[in-house]
């Protein structure tokens, strides 16, 4: 059913922008319904399995273990999409603060606290950073490539929503987890975990930004499973 929908909304795609040209009167396509398809609680490990596989960054083959622990704490520690994650800037963090401007994928920035463990991160980083760049001009990017074979003049690039998904693979994979393991793993289980703890799911929503509904619904599915299992 899942891959019949999928085909489903490219044909529909396609009679939408016929219909548009004017190659179809009407897109007939329109009035089949999606086949329903089964929805799936996503994969959310538990807090010690992911302060193990934080915690284990150093033992684990990784290119640079410093950025890489950085990259993890944050996205767990603030509940961050991958893009927010790739586009945060030396400026957006305030270590006086303790804080992390994000930008959102809707154009506005939210203000996101940063614990102490991140903040230490992102410190070992930054100092490791400024090291490797040895000398070559600064870059506004806060987490960059552990190579310098970049498209950049100056050798330095910004890190990628891919390389980040492979990091946090990767580690995963050597921390025992799940090979389904991604960065939104990681929001979820921020949102998760902050939910077993007692924090409200409207508190939860306004800490991960702008959710749709599919999210929402999804959390609270995930809230009444996890409250069913502490019942158990």
């Amino acid at each position: 059913n899942a891959s019949c929908a999928q085909a489903l909304a490219v044909i529909r795609g396609w009679f939408l922008w016929m219909a548009i040209a004017g190659y179809v009167e009407f897109n007939v396509v329109s009035l089949v319904k999606n086949p329903r398809c089964p929805q799936h609680l996503p994969y959310v490990p538990t807090i010690e399995q992911v302060n193990s596989m934080i915690n284990r960054v150093n033992e684990f083959r990784t290119q640079w273990p410093a950025r890489d622990r950085a990259i993890l704490e944050v996205l767990y520690g603030c509940g961050l999409l991958n893009c927010e994650l790739t586009a945060l800037n030396d400026d957006d963090i305030d270590f006086d603060k303790m804080s992390i401007s994000v930008n959102e994928r809707s154009g506005e920035k939210r203000r996101m606290f940063i614990g102490d463990l991140a903040a230490d991160a992102l410190r070992i980083y930054l100092d490791e950073r400024t090291a490797r760049l040895n000398g070559r001009p600064a870059t506004s990017a806060l987490f960059v490539n552990a190579t310098s074979h970049c498209k950049r003049p100056d050798g330095v690039d910004r890190i990628s929503a891919t390389r980040v998904q492979r990091v946090v693979k990767g580690i995963a994979i050597q921390a025992g987890l799940s090979a389904e393991t991604t960065p939104q793993t990681l929001r979820w289980a921020f949102a998760v975990h902050m939910i077993d703890r007692g924090a409200d799911i409207e508190v939860v929503k306004c800490l991960m930004g702008v959710v749709s509904r599919k999210t929402t619904k999804m959390l609270r599915r995930l809230a009444i499973d996890r409250k069913s299992t502490r019942l158990n």
